[in-house]
């Protein structure tokens, strides 16, 4: 067992893994959540593994402090006489905590010889009898080990017209764009890093907010078609300038300056960045028309202006292939807004256009990306290999790592489906559509308490968000830990509306599994199924763990899943989250060879035959059945 156990809220897991580090290079044995085996229930390894340690070091942030998991863990080590603490933000400790000493290590990024770190050590030495191993060294900086984490901020507007905001903005997204094009460099997301504006501009309130360990920002001033861009890079440990530099250029060579101001970024950093191969010059009105519309994208009320602002881009400038992808995208999004009628107009549409910015640029990550939801989603080695490339083109754009983990739940790859969102959640923070995945991520690779814990965390920051009271109840309902399900569902009674009914509803089926609960759960799967043709694949999941699984596999036999196999099929209106058959809440219902035929229908048995990737719930099924032989079986039993 480990001598020591760290304790942290998952916003901190970035100084943890760090502080983990340096204790094992001094020779300790350390242990944190991370390591949690898949097979054996959290709760009984965390306890374990409490009992064991000599130390427990609990990492105190705001995040922290409201978590009901470190408190519990840290009162486990108060009992005990082995709580070690450190303060990471200056957060007021909860009671009794506030009693006991507290070590202040706000500043510290690896030093051996920082006050507060050194306080540490004499607390750990003093619990565990020794002293760091005879010639162990820590890093003299583990912050400098890590991969280097930037901020690039919103550029403040030094215009005379403070209406250019969209401008500024966009200017400092399309550089954060080109920055993120160095592969060794993880670039924040723009949902997190723009949230710091004026006074929040603080370094030390973005790495403590965004774990950044750089940050890059500036100011733009536009005078027609001129431009001045104002650039500096800082390291946020030391709050040391490393670059900093100023930029008059003729907008129309905005994509070369783009290109210097990362390649200054990739010096400082002494890292390698490529520059676009050749140097565009642009239409200083249609990038102007193309920044607006990026400003609007994403907002319902205006997205028929943000169309039309594209349009008018691509027409004033042909070759603009950024303005032609966005301009799929936009079409791509109306078709699934519109009806059944408005479908395939707007599909047609974003296919001319993703074809036009495939052609002027498929190094573009955005073209790939749209490239692959053009397609049908059983369509998987094609859109893999789309997906694949736009990684290549943008390693940490959070929205790729989306769709790629999207991709990967959809195959049974539940441990790359993790793996990607989490690295979404640590590049875009402060995004409750990356955090809602990140927290149901944890749900399927069986980290329930993470899960729980991650949407606490949700709660807190964004409290009119559903998802941070609906996910964790359907979760905790499903497993049956009503110690979690019962608040939850307190909280979505206060919350009222239909759909928070209708989950309790449901929460309390699975509480009280009656005949009467199982027959008018099962009754919503036939009526889905008589209109549409189908069922989703969560409405399935329920029926099974409800306790009719006979029925559940009954409804799948008789739905077609056709519509993902077809290019030009519209689905339900009901998005269909495949990744669900293979999370955590569905392994019982792996367990029947049953489940096979279901991934016949999807298309996975070809895609698992031709690639190889089998996925991971192979050996958790293996003493039920042989997938494989399974596999071959059902393509075997196919019509000729």
């Amino acid at each position: 067992m480990s001598e020591i156990f760290v304790s942290y809220a998952r916003s901190s897991q970035a100084t943890a893994q760090q502080m983990a580090q340096a204790l094992r290079a001094l020779g300790y044995g350390v242990w944190r959540d991370d390591e949690l085996p898949a097979h054996r229930a959290y709760s009984e390894v965390i306890e374990e593994r409490l009992r064991a340690a000599k130390a427990v070091v609990v990492l105190w942030s705001e995040d922290a402090a409201k978590s009901q998991w470190v408190r519990a863990e840290a009162d486990f080590a108060r009992e005990a006489g082995t709580l070690v603490q450190l303060n990471l933000d200056g957060t007021s400790l909860p009671l009794p905590f506030n009693q006991i000493q507290c070590a202040d290590v706000r500043a510290w990024s690896g030093e051996a010889d920082h006050e507060g770190w050194r306080k540490v050590m004499a607390s750990i030495e003093a619990l565990l009898g020794k002293s760091a191993a005879p010639g162990a060294v820590a890093p003299p900086s583990v912050a400098v080990a890590q991969q280097r984490l930037l901020a690039v901020l919103a550029f403040d507007n030094l215009s005379d017209d403070q209406t250019l905001t969209y401008f500024s903005d966009g200017v400092s997204e399309e550089i954060l764009q080109t920055v993120s094009r160095m592969p060794d460099l993880k670039v924040l997301g723009r949902s997190s890093s723009f949230q710091f504006r004026g006074q929040a501009k603080s370094i030390a309130n973005i790495r403590r907010e965004l774990q950044a360990t750089h940050v890059l920002d500036g100011s733009v001033r536009r005078s027609g078609d001129r431009v001045r861009i104002t650039a500096s890079l800082v390291e946020c440990a030391g709050q040391t300038t490393l670059w900093s530099n100023r930029f008059d250029r003729d907008l129309s060579d905005v994509f070369a300056l783009q290109d210097e101001i990362a390649a200054a970024v990739a010096e400082a950093l002494e890292l390698v960045f490529a520059p676009a191969p050749v140097v565009r010059k642009v239409d200083p009105r249609a990038y102007d028309l193309y920044l607006k519309a990026r400003s609007l994208a994403g907002a319902y009320v205006t997205h028929r202006e943000c169309m039309e602002l594209l349009e008018s881009a691509t027409a004033l400038a042909p070759d603009l292939a950024e303005a032609w992808a966005s301009l799929a995208l936009a079409y791509a999004d109306a078709g699934w807004r519109a009806g059944p009628e408005g479908f395939d107009a707007s599909r047609k549409r974003a296919v001319r256009a993703i074809d036009r910015a495939n052609a002027l640029d498929s190094s573009l990550g955005l073209t790939a990306v749209v490239r692959s939801l053009l397609l049908p989603p059983a369509a998987y080695s094609a859109r893999e290999a789309l997906l694949n490339q736009a990684l290549a083109s943008a390693p940490s754009d959070p929205e790729i790592l989306k769709q790629a983990s999207d991709f990967a739940g959809a195959v049974g790859r539940t441990r790359e489906c993790f793996t990607l969102i989490a690295r979404a959640h640590e590049v875009d923070p402060l995004n409750p559509i990356m955090a809602n995945r990140h927290g149901g991520a944890l749900s399927e690779v069986g980290l329930f308490r993470e899960c729980y814990e991650a949407a606490e965390i949700g709660r807190q920051r964004w409290p009119d968000f559903d998802w941070c009271i609906s996910s964790p109840l359907l979760i905790s309902a499903c497993v049956g830990d009503w110690a979690v399900a019962d608040p939850l569902i307190a909280l979505a009674e206060k919350r009222g509306g239909p759909g928070m009914q209708a989950l309790v509803g449901l929460a309390r089926s699975f509480r009280d599994p009656t005949p009467e609960a199982q027959q008018a759960l099962l009754a919503r799967g036939e009526a889905e199924l008589a209109k549409t043709g189908t069922v989703e694949f969560g409405q399935i999941l329920f029926i099974h763990r409800i306790g009719l699984p006979n029925e559940a596999f009954d409804l799948l036999a008789r739905a077609s899943y056709q519509h993902l196999h077809s290019p030009d099929g519209r689905p339900p209106d009901s998005r269909f989250l495949q990744g669900v058959i293979f999370g955590a809440l569905a392994g019982t219902m792996r367990r029947d060879p049953r489940f096979i035929d279901l991934c016949d229908k999807l298309g996975l048995c070809d895609y698992w035959t031709a690639t190889g990737k089998w996925p991971d719930c192979e050996d958790e099924v293996r003493p039920f059945y042989d997938l494989r032989a399974e596999v071959s079986a059902a393509i075997s039993r196919r019509p000729a």
